[in-house]
């Protein structure tokens, strides 16, 4: 992992996605601490976060598109700079006294399609910074402080909220997306056009179905995608909003509780990526992803049994430790075995498996919760464990992974196509 450091591109990529990944984390926390202070409705609040969210998954695949056609430095750039034009224009509100709480919408509405094409330019532009010897180091150096950022985006807004100048915030918020887009103006990737020759001059549509066509023909893409799929369906509402029921009602814990047990996650996610990432070999990832999801599927189960706030602790750093080493090895297996002139568009299908169904998943934990928490952490185990097995029949490339080798010059075993 030294080495990673060594590498100045990656350095200064790694530097500039850092002060963007606490820029956006930082907007989430000022948009709806915003629309309180002008609505005064929570629901306003699920209002924006949703208008937030449609464009980004709706406008995925072309941002996947893009970053196939052009740097994903350059797509960066240019998001950042939108993003603080936009916060600009809300500053002038704020100065004025004249902000409508549709001039937030529209702010949403922006940064949700600026996320769209940030989003796949940069996943896909780490391979395009690091030697393939650097890849899992880099992807999970990338993941781990993706977590501290949102720790540090939050806390930062939440000290600035204190203020109570609604001017001063935005200010900061400006600030920060215009520090992140002159950082990643120093950011070189190795990108070229010719790359991409063969359909460069091919409708978007088209492009659309080649990536489509490309990814699902393609075992280890297509059975990585799947689970990924899978996986946050049953997972992502459980562990937001289960476990806030959780440790506020059947354990009588407090909201600080609930954030040492969030943070005690965080950290297992940290933990899980770091570790994994000074491995040189991955042998059978496959089965490593496999046993994580199941031995995860089990955890949840024990979930509905608690009845200690410590226990539950211990038990969401296990969850953590197996959520980093999973994820780090399933991105980077995707970027070994996706071609370069497809890694925008392998990219946007990754993040609309990891994010498309946060709302439903959420959404349906609420109503399970309203049955039974404890059968709702029974249900989630129980789906984790059969979509795993589901998944695994239907793409047995988990099975038969051998190695991934993360050194220069050596070929992986595994089928590609």
């Amino acid at each position: 992992m030294k080495e990673l450091f060594k590498n100045e591109k990656f350095l200064r990529y790694y530097i500039a996605d850092i002060v963007a990944k606490i820029s956006d984390n930082y907007f989430f926390v000022f948009l709806a601490w915003l629309s309180l202070s002008i609505s005064g409705s929570a629901a306003q609040v699920g209002g924006l976060l949703m208008a937030n969210a449609i464009p980004r998954l709706v406008f995925m695949i072309l941002g996947g598109n893009l970053a196939d056609r052009m740097a994903p430095n350059i797509i960066l750039r240019f998001g950042n700079i939108v993003q603080a034009v936009g916060l600009g224009l809300i500053l002038l509100g704020l100065t004025t006294g004249n902000l409508p709480i549709a001039g937030l919408y529209a702010l949403a509405i922006i940064f949700g399609t600026v996320d769209a094409f940030s989003l796949p330019a940069s996943m896909s532009a780490i391979p395009r910074i690091v030697p393939k010897g650097q890849l899992i180091s880099a992807n999970s150096v990338i993941q781990s402080t993706e977590m501290i950022c949102f720790g540090a985006g939050v806390l930062v807004a939440g000290a600035v909220m204190q203020i109570n100048n609604m001017q001063i915030a935005a200010a900061i918020n400006i600030f920060l997306y215009v520090l992140a887009a002159i950082l990643f103006f120093t950011v070189k990737l190795n990108f070229y056009i010719k790359e991409n020759a063969d359909d460069l001059h091919d409708s978007e549509f088209k492009r659309m179905k080649s990536g489509l066509n490309y990814t699902f023909k393609n075992q280890v893409l297509r059975a990585n995608i799947l689970l990924s799929l899978a996986t946050n369906i049953a997972a992502s509402g459980p562990i937001t909003v289960g476990l806030l029921i959780l440790v506020t009602s059947k354990l009588q814990q407090g909201p600080f509780m609930f954030t040492v047990v969030f943070a005690t996650y965080a950290v297992g996610v940290i933990l899980g990526s770091l570790v994994i990432g000074t491995r040189k070999h991955i042998f059978s990832p496959g089965r490593v992803i496999i046993a994580d999801y199941l031995v995860t599927s089990v955890v949840f189960v024990l979930f509905g049994m608690l009845n200690s706030i410590w226990l539950l602790i211990v038990i969401c750093l296990l969850v953590g430790i197996l959520g980093g080493v999973a994820s780090t090895i399933g991105s980077t297996w995707v970027q070994l075995y996706t071609k370069p002139s497809m890694l925008g568009r392998v990219s946007a299908l990754s993040m609309i498996a990891a994010l498309a169904f946060d709302p439903f998943s959420q959404g349906l934990t609420g109503l399970l919760i309203e049955w039974s928490l404890s059968g709702m952490f029974y249900i989630a185990g129980a789906f984790i464990f059969v979509a795993v097995i589901i998944v695994v029949w239907l793409n047995p490339v988990f099975l038969k992974s051998e190695k991934l080798n993360l050194v220069p010059d050596q070929a992986n075993t595994e089928p590609v196509s």
